[in-house]
């Protein structure tokens, strides 16, 4: 699966204002009708996904119903309009992954407990994009909504029309 997340095309920071989290592509999938709204969120928006949640994600794809990587399969044969955020930083390298993190911002591991987790609203900071997630333990939490309203970055738990 890693070859059809390569033919993403790469957008610079810049221009991505709305980022997936790994939870929320296989809850997407894992859903007919979510997958279509998907689509109309990349037509109408830049949704990007970082290089650090396909890696997780191809990690952990073997525990992934199949139905699911049938549907991711099938949505990115497809050439959707959803762009790859590449970062210098791995999933499980912990040391790399806390340094990610407090180049960006210092202060986001006090809300963000799980620098895995926080490598995402690291560089949702850097490029002043949103996150939909369905992480209730460490990202879609009332504490870290409060911190990111300096950056007016929100993080939801499902697509807003």
């Amino acid at each position: 699966m890693r070859e059809l997340f390569d033919t993403l095309k790469t957008r610079s920071y810049a221009l991505t204002p709305v980022l997936l989290d790994t939870c929320f592509l296989v809850h997407t999938f894992s859903h007919a009708d979510r997958i279509n709204k998907l689509y109309g969120l990349c037509d109408r928006k830049n949704v990007g996904i970082t290089s650090f949640s396909i890696s997780e994600f191809l990690n952990i794809q073997h525990k992934v119903p199949e139905q699911v990587r049938s549907n991711i399969r099938k949505f990115l044969h497809s050439s959707p309009d959803l762009f790859t955020v590449n970062i210098n930083v791995n999933p499980g390298e912990w040391d790399n992954e806390r340094s990610f993190v407090n180049t960006i911002e210092p202060d986001l591991l006090k809300h963000v407990h799980d620098p895995s987790d926080a490598v995402l609203i690291a560089t949702a900071i850097s490029m002043r994009a949103d996150v939909l997630t369905r992480d209730k333990h460490h990202l879609y939490t009332a504490d870290l909504e409060n911190f990111l309203r300096k950056y007016k970055i929100n993080v939801w738990n499902k697509m807003h029309d």
